[in-house]
């Protein structure tokens, strides 16, 4: 796959045969040092986890900084990245705002697509279909068409076009938990968003040389390391760490100085489903994650809090903090760890797994991405996966696009 991440990266750093420069998805360093999160990683170094500078590229095993998918000023988003560019081209039409109801089949061949939008619905026809709509909406596109198990299709008026019994199936996620530390400095974003003076200092720099905080994701240091349950040598937890705190993400920040460590496990075994409770395509999936369902995970996670914890009470980290917020001091060992994790954990954002991929007879898409039983359609998204990429799912969710697109055209 390194072919393929290549080709897409247009990465700022120095030349290595990890990277690849001449690509479409911007890729930069970190522009930004909070002394705060300089510190952490020393703590953390001092624990024993080596120092990463480019967790993309050999390894990412170890300490460091984070890479984002920005540009001089504006994130590289799949659509600013790919598809901006080629708006105008004549062989391409973008429907927005438009609801897909089902793919349209003539036996077992895909001929075309259904939507609807405010002007009504619409079809469109076509020698191939290429389904790309993420490992929540993939699937449940899929059931709508009649590709899915069989007696749950039919329980639903929908004529079955092929029995596939893992459409659904195999979900996973990242399953994150969050250390909240109360700071006795005024170092956290918490309180330059709350001055006028810092909020115009983040848009001048930001203006004038394409740095600070305004340039960055809420993640700004981190890393991966090994718990005792680590299998091969292989981290098997990731660290995520933000000079920030919030009750959950997306919140209000608050109004402490607040910081942030982040822990989730990076190969859970844990599986999910989902699965349809109407034929309506406007009618969401019920979604059940089994978060935390394998033991294995439930170790790694505590363990991993509790390698937060040891890197917190290391020098000279240590003398920045005040208090632990949350869990608190009430959290005991990895029972307490444990119960924390399970009351306040949310996703990660990494859905996967669900139209897997494989050599075997029950996967729901070949190792060409095409779905088995039919003719004429690929699924070509993170449903692929036949288990969740180790870190997060983003690049490997454009390589997979661009992997794809090289397979449909017979490259």
């Amino acid at each position: 796959m390194l072919t393929h991440f290549r080709r897409i990266e247009r990465y700022s750093g120095p030349p290595s045969q990890w990277r690849g420069s001449l690509g479409e998805l911007d890729v930069t360093d970190l522009r930004d040092r909070n002394p705060a999160c300089d510190d952490w990683m020393e703590a953390a170094r001092a624990t024993g986890l080596p120092a990463n500078d480019d967790f993309n590229g050999e390894t990412t095993y170890g300490i460091g900084r984070y890479q984002l998918s920005v540009g001089k000023r504006f994130r590289a988003s799949a659509s600013r990245a790919f598809l901006h560019p080629i708006m105008d081209r004549p062989n391409l039409t973008i429907a927005t705002g438009a609801q897909v109801r089902r793919i349209v089949f003539d036996g077992d061949r895909a001929t075309g697509v259904e939507w609807q939008d405010e002007t009504g619905a619409h079809r469109a026809e076509a020698d191939e279909v290429a389904l790309c709509a993420g490992a929540i909406q993939s699937p449940h596109i899929l059931l709508l068409s009649g590709i899915g198990p069989a007696d749950q299709l039919r329980e639903l008026g929908i004529a079955v076009v092929a029995d596939r019994r893992e459409v659904g199936e195999n979900l996973q996620d990242h399953y994150q938990a969050r250390i909240v530390l109360r700071l006795k400095k005024p170092i956290s974003l918490n309180n330059q968003t709350r001055s006028p003076v810092g909020l115009a200092s983040m848009g001048l720099r930001w203006l004038l040389e394409g740095s600070g905080p305004l340039t960055i994701g809420a993640g700004q240091v981190g890393g991966a390391a090994c718990t005792p349950h680590a299998q091969n040598g292989r981290p098997d937890i990731q660290f995520t760490v933000m000079p920030l705190s919030v009750d959950k993400p997306g919140g209000a920040m608050h109004r402490f100085s607040g910081f942030t460590s982040v822990a989730y496990q990076c190969n859970p075994e844990s599986r999910g489903r989902l699965w349809i409770r109407s034929a309506d395509p406007a009618a969401p999936p019920a979604i059940a994650p089994n978060y935390l369902d394998a033991a294995r995970d439930r170790a790694t996670l505590a363990a991993g809090l509790a390698m937060l914890r040891e890197i917190h009470a290391r020098a000279p980290f240590r003398d920045l903090v005040e208090a632990e917020v949350t869990p608190g001091p009430e959290a005991v060992g990895e029972e307490g760890l444990l119960a924390f994790a399970r009351r306040t954990g949310t996703t990660t954002f990494h859905p996967s797994c669900t139209c897997r991929m494989g050599t075997d007879d029950d996967s729901v898409v070949d190792p060409e991405l095409r779905v088995r039983g039919v003719r004429g359609l690929r699924v070509i998204d993170a449903s692929v996966m036949p288990a969740v990429t180790a870190a997060n799912t983003n690049a490997p969710s454009l390589m997979i696009g661009e992997a794809g697109a090289r397979l449909m055209l017979g490259a």
